[in-house]
């Protein structure tokens, strides 16, 4: 994970804090930012994690990670992802947690090429204890698995299909 400098979170509820405490308890050295849209979420997050980021534009978060989790409500998908079509190129790594949300769908919404890995934790994730398993879309590399199992490993094994 080493060459992981900067991780976005756009979303910052349970699971995306259970990954976010995982990173932090291994000592990552990875730089991280939250977009999240509710005022009372961001206020929680900036004083839990004082270290990190928080902001409420989704946009602005996409373009500063290398990669970027999508740790929304699927009901929340097509707004943010249109959102992101100019902030995110081939150049990013799209992690989707998104129950639901077909890695297609996420493909055809973002610019050609552009990097996708969809993966499934579960909520033993908080405390390091999750078992999570991970699918490439068309375009992700095994660089890519490799980097998302990584990140993933910190919070309980992590499978590939």
């Amino acid at each position: 994970m080493s060459d992981i400098q900067r991780i976005a979170f756009l979303g910052g509820g349970n699971m995306a804090e259970a990954i976010i405490k995982g990173l932090l308890r291994e000592n990552s050295g990875v730089a991280l930012m939250i977009a999240e849209i509710s005022g009372e979420r961001r206020a929680y997050l900036t004083t839990t994690y004082p270290n990190i980021m928080v902001v409420e534009n989704s946009a602005e978060a996409a373009a500063w990670g290398e990669v970027v989790i999508l740790a929304i409500k699927p009901q929340q998908a097509a707004s943010v992802l249109t959102t992101l079509e100019q902030a995110v190129g081939s150049d990013k790594l799209i992690i989707s947690i998104m129950a639901g949300v077909r890695t297609a769908s996420i493909e055809d919404a973002l610019q050609s090429g552009t990097r996708v890995v969809r993966v499934m934790p579960n909520t033993p994730a908080l405390v390091g204890m999750g078992a999570t398993a991970i699918c490439p879309g068309k375009k992700a590399t095994a660089l890519d698995l490799d980097r998302v199992e990584a990140i993933f490993a910190q919070t309980g094994l992590v499978v590939r299909v």
